[in-house]
């Protein structure tokens, strides 16, 4: 069997090539059986196959190349091929098949987490274990299923707030940035410390991310959209009526994946709840309208204009609406941006220094990074952060030691270094790594952090990462780092993590003896590797 895949804004897609088994299997007579391929829903489906003969004829040869090129490069229709090739191949159309009647919603692959519905109540699961067993603390009776006036209120609440869960519109607050990753953990540590005003962004953010926002005797459950994945928080924390005898835990899941199920959920009981003419076509909407109206809202001044002007197409809106999130990188520009000071402007600087990705770009990222997805752990960002700073570092055949030369190594695997002055002080940086553009890494000039020597390596260091490691499925990723951009603690903890391993890998602290250095000596060494005092610092503390 043959396949080829061709990956662009709009998804990618694939074309397969299999000789039919049967009574001639040799060259002469046989047959071959062609499939045309699209991801939807973040897995391939098959949306046309057609038969031939396994050796190639004249007279069909040029109308199959046509109809490949039109597919793979030219995002063609089913339907233009099913033209081309209906006067000499037997063509066949997957059969439709009827939207699943099962009341099993699954967030997330494997049946890690999810909700089912019977006939007598509702269920939230994560595998085989029940996140509704409860004890009531008036008769100390025991139940895991939960009411349906319950299901429909969570069903309302996720109408509410589908934006803030779907889509990523609802930043967390500041006093609750640096807090980690699972939200229900971060919560309770922001509580403890919260001034006042704080407490009411606190509160305000906690409406839309926990379920209890909806009924006071759900169980204890933060949805919350971190870049690309929803990240699913439970802990064991009593309700007014019921205690839970349940563990704490984290599930993280494409919002690929987990966005259509939730709308599915929504859509069993739309006429069991209450929502808005106007809601409802929010939800529900996955034409291209809906989708320019998502990212419209996340930015001021945004117009449907300006992003038809930068390449963003009906099928990238399209795929905003339906999944939560689009290949296309201004999406994830304008998701990073929409609580800080940038502007379009600075927007347009960035769009202006990407340039065409001719030949293969990412071939050195990609070869680089093969095989150590597997080695992240989601959970533990720090670990796997310095674990894959030493693979990196091997695979890079760069001693276990000493200085990094990390600008020489970012442009030697074909990323772009550019420099601009960005409208918000207190960004960073900006990272590009999307397949229709070169990999682009543009530093701001006006963030002191982010310039002299230690502030540029740690930068490059940590965009390095999410190059290598955050471009789901080795497709798209663009953001803002730093200041209120840097919200999504899940590949932000990761990437610092990464960054200083790489430039400062704590093995350069430990004394012959096998203890790590005293603060005067490591402050020593920092100066040679060209990394900051106060990360070094951080950097040996978190190994004693």
């Amino acid at each position: 069997m043959g396949s080829v895949i061709w990956r662009n804004s709009a998804g990618d897609r694939f074309v397969s090539f299999r000789p039919l088994l049967g009574k001639h299997a040799d060259r002469a007579h046989g047959r071959a059986l062609w499939s045309l391929w699209q991801e939807g829903a973040d897995r391939p489906s098959s949306v046309l196959t057609f038969q031939l003969p396994l050796h190639p004829e004249a007279k069909s040869t040029p109308v199959v190349v046509s109809v490949l090129q039109e597919w793979l490069l030219r995002n063609g229709s089913s339907q233009f091929a099913q033209q081309e090739l209906a006067g000499f191949a037997t063509v066949e159309l997957p059969r439709e098949i009827p939207e699943s009647a099962s009341n099993e919603y699954w967030l997330c692959n494997n049946n890690r987490f999810g909700i089912l519905v019977s006939e007598d109540g509702w269920d939230i699961r994560t595998g085989a274990e029940s996140l509704a067993n409860r004890k009531s603390k008036v008769n100390g009776s025991r139940k895991r299923l939960l009411s349906f006036e319950e299901l429909d209120r969570l069903c309302g609440w996720l109408a509410t707030h589908w934006d803030a869960i779907a889509f990523g519109k609802d930043p967390r607050p500041p006093v609750l940035r640096d807090k980690g990753v699972a939200a229900c953990r971060a919560y309770e540590r922001a509580r403890i410390t919260a001034s006042p005003e704080e407490l009411a962004d606190l509160q305000l953010w906690w409406t839309k991310h926990a379920i209890r926002a909806a009924d006071p005797d759900l169980p204890n459950i933060f949805l919350e959209r971190q870049v690309d994945d929803l990240v699913i928080s439970w802990d064991a924390s009593p309700s007014g009526n019921h205690s839970f005898m349940i563990p704490y835990g984290t599930e993280i899941t494409s919002v690929r994946f987990a966005v259509p199920h939730l709308r599915r959920l929504l859509g069993s009981r739309k006429n069991d709840f209450t929502i808005s003419p106007k809601r409802k076509k929010q939800v529900f909407g996955v034409d291209p309208d809906a989708g320019y109206r998502i990212l419209r809202s996340t930015f001021q001044n945004m117009t449907k204009e300006w992003l038809r002007d930068h390449q963003f197409s009906n099928e990238n809106a399209s795929e905003m609406a339906l999944a939560g999130t689009a290949r296309h990188p201004v999406v994830g520009l304008l998701r990073s941006a929409q609580s800080s000071k940038i502007s379009l402007s600075d927007i347009e600087s960035i769009w202006g220094k990407l340039q065409p990705n001719t030949g293969n770009r990412f071939q050195h990222l990609r070869a680089l990074a093969k095989g150590m997805n597997a080695q992240i752990d989601l959970r533990e960002p720090w670990q796997s952060g310095y674990h894959l700073a030493r693979l990196v570092r091997a695979e890079l055949s760069i001693p276990e030691t000493g200085y990094f030369d990390i600008e020489a190594a970012v442009q030697k695997l074909g990323v772009d270094v550019q420099d601009a002055s960005f409208a918000d002080e207190s960004i960073l940086a900006a990272c590009v790594g999307s397949p229709q553009f070169a990999p682009l890494i543009v530093v701001n000039t006006r963030c002191d952090d982010a310039n002299g020597p230690s502030g540029r390596r740690i930068t490059l260091a940590h965009e390095l990462c999410h190059l290598l490691f955050d471009r789901s499925r080795m497709q798209s990723f663009a953001r803002f780092e730093g200041g209120a951009a840097e919200t999504d603690r899940l590949i932000e903890m990761r990437a610092n993590a990464f960054a200083v391993e790489l430039l400062a890998p704590i093995r350069s602290f430990i004394r012959p003896d096998g203890n790590l250095m005293t603060d005067e000596e490591a402050e020593k060494l920092s100066v040679e590797l060209q990394v900051s005092i106060v990360a070094v610092r951080r950097h040996v503390q978190n190994h004693r």
